[in-house]
């Protein structure tokens, strides 16, 4: 169970990842302030993923306790 519970944090962090890469590095030219339009979008991918492992790793980490 912990090395799901790893993969799915390390999972995480890749989706993290691409979020900054994404909003930052791979932003088009002819948009200004295309960062901030980013991060308020609800429906990219990376995000779903996120809010997907995270509750998953919450409700898993919450078991473990239990």
């Amino acid at each position: 169970m912990s090395t799901i519970l790893f993969l799915l944090a390390t999972l995480h962090v890749g989706a993290s990842l691409q979020q900054l890469l994404d909003a930052f590095v791979y932003a088009p030219d002819g948009v200004p302030n295309y960062s901030t339009t980013y991060w308020l979008e609800c429906i990219t991918i990376p995000l779903v993923i996120k809010n997907n492992v995270y509750v998953t790793l919450v409700c898993s980490a919450c078991m473990l306790v239990y």
